[in-house]
């Protein structure tokens, strides 16, 4: 069975601190522990782990159902996410045009990621009310491409950023690599609950885990079986292209997890070779 050396210290680091039951506030969101086809959502030391597997369309469907149902509070990010960099108003003009941003983006993921995706959209919109399908099918590709339709709208590329820390094996004391990084954007009052670690086991590619946020397809932050680390950060202070949207490149976490999925002998030329959207 596939295991993450490291993923048993994650969970330690981000286990919370016990607070009073006289102290606390209304009790925080939980994802239901569960099973669907392969997959099962369990807690690991208190942290949502979601382990999930097959084909595209099953890992797909299995994250709609376990995850991504249960959490579906965290899919009005992308709006949220609008109304932050600007005025509330702004966003009710701008999300049409994210919308056909996001639909032409989706055709630009690799056949199996497409598969994936569009598993979880049809699996997402048949678990709400027919009325609320649209909706949730909207927030779902928007969700997957918010890294990449951002950089289309003028003051809001900067808006993110992330750092890491890598500590060579010669130079740690527990005699192996050591890597740590952060997320440096705005919760927006909806991502804090529903943070998980994924362990994806997908039919004839590599297993990996993943830490992220339930229904994004790819991977900003992860390891697979064979060791191989990738992060994803964002750097502003180079010189940019004119555009910083290209909408004919693979949306940003799907491109990463491409990276990786392969032998880490030749991921320096496909990292190298691989065209993002944003």
């Amino acid at each position: 069975m596939f295991e993450i050396p490291l993923l048993a210290g994650l969970l330690r680091v981000l286990v919370p601190a016990r607070v009073s039951p006289a102290l606390a506030g209304p009790r925080p969101f939980r994802y239901p522990p569960a099973r669907h086809g392969g997959g099962r959502l369990r807690y690991r030391n208190q942290v949502p782990v979601l382990t999930v597997g097959g084909t595209p369309e099953e890992i797909g469907e299995q994250t709609a159902r376990l995850a991504v149902r249960p959490a579906r509070g965290w899919l009005r990010c992308p709006e949220a996410f609008l109304k932050y960099m600007g005025r509330p108003e702004d966003a009710l003009d701008l999300w049409p045009e994210m919308v056909r941003h996001s639909v032409a983006l989706a055709e630009r993921f690799p056949s199996h990621h497409a598969r994936e995706l569009s598993a979880l959209v049809r699996a997402g919109m048949a678990l709400v009310p027919p009325d609320e399908a649209a909706d949730v099918g909207e927030q779902l590709l928007l969700a997957n491409t918010l890294l990449d339709w951002k950089n289309a709208i003028p003051g809001v590329r900067n808006a993110l950023g992330c750092s890491a820390l890598a500590v060579d094996a010669a130079r740690s004391t527990t005699g192996g690599p050591l890597l740590g990084r952060n997320r440096d954007f705005p919760s927006l009052g909806l991502l804090d609950p529903y943070g998980l670690v994924t362990v994806c086991r997908p039919e004839g590619k590599h297993s990996f885990a993943s830490v992220g946020y339930p229904g994004v397809v790819g991977c900003l932050s992860g390891m697979n079986e064979a060791g191989l680390v990738v992060a994803a950060l964002e750097v502003y202070g180079r010189r940019r292209r004119a555009t910083d949207f290209d909408a004919d490149g693979v949306p940003y976490p799907s491109a990463t997890a491409c990276c990786w999925r392969a032998a880490a002998r030749w991921t320096r030329r496909r990292v190298c070779s691989a065209g993002c959207a944003g």
